[in-house]
């Protein structure tokens, strides 16, 4: 009878320790207010833009964009002048693993990335519940009677999060015969581009033919590069940032389920509402009853 043995393998990341995990608001024209601390800070920009000041240089984020703070590197964040912008946190200590490409680097969060802070996020809340929109909070405690095991998943999720980041900057960065650019930039940047340029569009008026021609390259290395980032296929990616919109726009409360429907080029509410559930699991209106930040 031949014997069962073990899976061998190794951890490729470890967090070791956790500090705060919080979803919050600025309002326009918030101030930076220096802080420094010996371990990694990951922000994510959910709505709107703002700045994280740093000695080196400032960080320009836009909604879905995010950036690793190296430790012991001073930041603040800084808002714009006329609108709010509201901001998912975690930091942690992480060891086995070199941070160092990802460290102090504007990243596109992809659809992976940002379910992967969702859902770090809602641990955070069930676990911290209002300590999660404490900005300075520097002590972080569970409330009475915590979900069982919310801060492992926290922990669990945020090494999900960063192996995922590692794969796509190592996917990004390899050179593959199949996604030359043509246009001249790196993969990484033809990536980022195409991702800004969908941002841009989310009415459902984007093609693929237009996407290749703003890309600069193929269909066949366009494709390519998507799935080696993102796993899926470009008008995939181009879908699920319209979901996200909705989303954003069913947080937000400023709009009913028809115009966002309109807004993003859905051809009927009906038609909306059956897409948003195949991909949240909700539709959206037990969305907006069960609302969450990211």
């Amino acid at each position: 009878m031949p014997e069962y043995l073990p899976i061998t393998y190794k951890d490729v990341i470890r967090v070791d320790e956790l500090y705060t995990v919080h979803y919050f608001h600025f309002e326009p024209g918030h101030e930076p207010i220096p802080e420094t601390h010996d371990f990694s800070e990951l922000i994510y920009l959910d709505r709107n833009s703002a700045s994280i000041c740093t000695p080196k240089e400032d960080f320009r984020l836009n909604q879905g964009e995010m950036v690793l703070l190296e430790p012991r590197l001073e930041h603040g964040i800084r808002g714009d002048k006329n609108v709010g912008a509201n901001i998912g946190l975690i930091s942690f200590k992480s060891s086995l693993s070199d941070l160092s490409p990802l460290n102090n680097r504007v990243l596109v969060a992809d659809a992976i990335q940002r379910d992967l802070l969702r859902l770090i996020l809602q641990e955070g809340c069930a676990s911290f519940g209002i300590q999660l929109d404490m900005s300075h909070s520097r002590s972080m405690r569970t409330i009475k009677n915590p979900p069982l095991g919310g801060v492992q998943m926290i922990r669990l999720y945020a090494e999900q999060l960063l192996i995922h980041m590692l794969r796509v900057h190592s996917a990004t960065n390899e050179t593959h015969p199949t996604t030359a650019v043509s246009a001249g930039g790196t993969n990484d940047e033809v990536q980022h581009a195409a991702v800004k340029y969908m941002q841009a569009q989310l009415d459902g008026t984007l093609s693929f033919a237009d996407l290749c021609a703003e890309s600069g390259m193929s269909a066949t290395a366009l494709r390519s590069l998507f799935r080696e980032c993102h796993a899926m296929s470009p008008m995939r990616y181009y879908h699920l940032l319209r979901i996200e919109e909705s989303k954003r726009l069913l947080r937000e409360g400023s709009l009913n389920i028809t115009e966002i429907a309109e807004r993003l080029g859905f051809s009927s509410p009906n038609y909306f509402a059956s897409c948003f559930k195949k991909q949240v699991g909700l539709t959206p209106t037990q969305y907006v009853s069960s609302i969450h930040p990211i």
